[in-house]
């Protein structure tokens, strides 16, 4: 499931793709973003629902309360650094409902430097790491095992992916940027 969800997700997310879309969709094209997070919301939903009705006697350990208080407050802490970075976007925009009326004199998008983003080029990618990494500590099983990686693997290269976009919107600024800030982890990658 995670494949389909990975295999859909960039392609869907390719401005080639995108434009082609726009091109067959016309007005219509302010529905894709808002059809696009409705199929990537149900698939994860999906996929939560498989990976949390594993039973327990499958855990590839057996977890202790405080093993179970470290990942909780890992898994806590991933998701309190999603939720800020995402504070930092466009909702309007990320959700899709900016594209149904949009908007002839609209900033241009900035470079982001400040708040997290002076720590980690991808805060939401890194506070996802950690929230995976607390449901896995939580819930230690071979398929949760499976989609930490997967889903670290399918994020780095998404983030790669992401950065030649990033540089050829906001160019040299951003390769400064990168010089100075990490990618996904503070300080160290």
């Amino acid at each position: 499931m995670w494949v389909v969800f990975g295999l859909l997700h960039s392609l869907l997310a390719d401005l080639k793709v995108k434009a082609w879309f726009q091109g067959k969709l016309g007005k219509a094209f302010g529905f894709y973003r808002i059809a696009y997070n409705l199929l990537f919301v149900s698939l994860l939903g999906v996929i939560a629902w498989l990976l949390i009705t594993q039973t327990a006697d499958t855990l590839l350990y057996t977890t202790s309360t405080i093993s179970n208080i470290v990942a909780g407050v890992i898994a806590v802490a991933g998701f309190g650094l999603m939720a800020a970075s995402m504070a930092k976007f466009d909702m309007g925009e990320f959700l899709g409902w900016s594209y149904l009326n949009p908007q002839p004199n609209k900033q241009v998008e900035t470079l982001r430097t400040d708040g997290l983003y002076k720590y980690v080029r991808h805060p939401l990618y890194f506070g996802t790491f950690a929230f995976v990494l607390g449901l896995f500590l939580l819930w230690p099983t071979a398929i949760n095992l499976l989609s930490v990686v997967f889903l670290y693997v399918y994020t780095y290269i998404g983030a790669l992916l992401e950065e030649r976009k990033l540089e050829q919107i906001f160019g040299s600024n951003y390769t400064e940027y990168k010089k100075k800030v990490k990618m996904l982890v503070p300080y160290i990658f």
